[in-house]
């Protein structure tokens, strides 16, 4: 039997803890309610109630925004979309709170609302300041002023303050609330999930990952660890230009660090055959590689037995390079697309590198490597300036070796590999 409340119920977790479905009941049927397009107040029973536009929710009760039957949690500043400066509250739904801080539906205000008044405070914010907000009960909140007073059980947001004038001297403001992100303040570091809720960051920083600063003003206030157990203390790292790092807030993506964008979080590629020099260094030297796959990305030693990755930044939506791996470090360069040349593809191993990458029309990219008896690539690696290496592959993997005679070029049609003084190429005819 599944209890539902006469009126409307919630249904069990969509999405973790912050999407829910609106159920409705016939005698033989539960499903979610498509119809459900409005917000609710969800109370401690999980019973819905549906309320209109933009109003707020008793202290008692959650707020959740729903669309066809499915529902996301309201993590912000109270609304009062009614509000007028002047009047004696900016809201019914908050005219018994002694004071607290609500914004426009499309946040386009910023008001402190009392029993007795409604006050527009976009004075008391700086155009591209990131603010942080304290909230009590969900509804009675304010500006942090002193963020090194914050504990981790603190309710919080954070939201960052635009004012634009124009030309005929209308001001207009917004306030974007910030998601996804961290923040760093006052020795504080915050970070903020993708329902907007923040909270203090608590535990240290694992080795090798990073937060990125929302606020960052250069390479230099762009990242951030946190170190000690208990009360952790978090300081800045000096980003580097164009390298990469894991991420602490996320284990798929890659943090990508340029002078011109500063550091950036992106989703890790997890296309064959591609990775990322790690930042971390080792003796002064960049050994690692960071390769992702659909559980996440890892850091590891990077392959140094002849075999190559393909350099996951990409240029022009093209991915030209590729990254080779010494006991003297990993480095990326131009992959070669002289006719007849590959490389074997070192995210392989574990399968016995059966694939080879190839770069043709600006871009590299892994495939199967040809068992055609007879058929060779020429081996991209370098030595001495000459390449005197083939890559032959078999049901059990593709090896390089000293290339003698000739072959039959597998990547060209009709080509002919022919290795001669230490060198190889291939030649059509």
């Amino acid at each position: 039997m599944v209890y539902y409340h006469k009126n409307s119920a919630f249904s069990g977790s969509v999405d973790e803890a912050t999407k829910y479905g609106i159920v409705k009941a016939t005698d033989n049927t539960i499903s979610i309610d498509d119809a459900a397009d409005t917000n609710y107040c969800v109370d401690a029973n999980m019973v819905a109630t549906a309320i209109g536009g933009s109003s707020n929710c008793d202290a008692t009760k959650t707020r959740y925004d729903c669309t066809d039957g499915i529902c996301t949690l309201v993590a912000a500043l109270p609304v009062c979309d009614s509000a007028t400066v002047g009047e004696t509250t900016c809201d019914a739904s908050l005219s018994t709170i002694t004071s607290t801080l609500c914004v426009k539906a499309d946040n386009s205000a910023i008001f402190e609302s009392t029993p007795t008044a409604c006050a527009d405070k976009a004075a008391d914010y700086e155009d591209g300041n990131y603010y942080i907000f304290k909230c009590t009960d969900g509804k009675t909140c304010s500006k942090v002023t002193d963020a090194s007073t914050l504990t981790a059980s603190d309710q919080l947001y954070i939201y960052k303050f635009t004012s634009t004038t124009a030309g005929d001297g209308t001001t207009t403001v917004s306030l974007d609330q910030q998601k996804d992100i961290s923040y760093f303040t006052a020795t504080k570091l915050l970070h903020c999930d993708s329902d907007g809720r923040c909270a203090l960051v608590t535990t240290a920083t694992p080795t090798g990952y990073y937060y990125v600063n929302v606020a960052a003003t250069g390479l230099t206030d762009s990242l951030y660890q946190c170190t000690g157990s208990g009360t952790v203390t978090c300081t800045e790292i000096t980003a580097e230009d164009n390298k990469n790092y894991l991420d602490a807030t996320d284990s798929k993506n890659v943090i990508h660090c340029t002078t011109a964008d500063l550091c950036t979080s992106a989703a890790g590629s997890t296309t064959a055959g591609q990775a990322y020099i790690d930042s971390r260094e080792t003796g002064g030297k960049q050994l690692n590689v960071i390769t992702c796959n659909s559980d996440g990305c890892t850091s590891s030693t990077g392959i140094t037995t002849g075999q190559v990755y393909i350099d996951a930044i990409q240029d022009n939506s093209k991915n030209p390079n590729v990254i080779t791996c010494t006991a003297a470090g990993c480095t990326s360069g131009a992959g070669s697309t002289t006719d007849g040349q590959a490389y074997i593809d070192a995210t392989d191993k574990d399968n016995g590198y059966k694939k080879v990458i190839k770069c043709t029309g600006g871009t590299c990219a892994s495939e199967a490597g040809s068992t055609t008896a007879g058929q060779a690539y020429i081996d991209a690696i370098q030595s001495g300036g000459q390449n005197p290496n083939v890559i032959i592959c078999t049901a059990t993997g593709c090896t390089s070796s000293p290339g003698s005679n000739t072959y039959t070029d597998a990547i060209t049609n009709g080509n002919t590999i022919t290795c001669e003084a230490g060198n190889c190429a291939s030649t059509g005819g």
